[in-house]
């Protein structure tokens, strides 16, 4: 039998007033989950996330923020029950 699918959307506050952000898309049927982080002043994706060799990461306290809110909000949604499970960013 087919399942029927879910699509959630979800924008997130990551880093300060909207500076950040995520967008979650989930779907039931393929269990899939998908985000992005979106710098909010650029309107485009958050470089220093998806290139940890841009810039020094380390000393990076606004993507170390990112990731810690990230996984709150992995966290948030298996509480909710929205999804089963995550992997932990790192």
């Amino acid at each position: 039998s087919q399942r029927a699918g879910v699509i959630l959307y979800l924008t997130a506050l990551i880093f300060g007033a909207y500076v950040i952000s995520v967008s979650f898309i989930t779907s039931d049927s393929y269990d899939y989950i998908g985000y992005d982080i979106i710098d909010c002043n650029s309107g485009e994706l958050y470089i220093h996330f998806y290139d940890r060799d841009y810039g020094n990461s380390k000393d990076n306290i606004v993507l170390q923020k990112v990731i810690y809110e990230l996984n709150n909000q992995f966290e948030k949604m298996k509480n909710e029950k929205i999804i089963a499970e995550y992997k932990e960013v790192e």
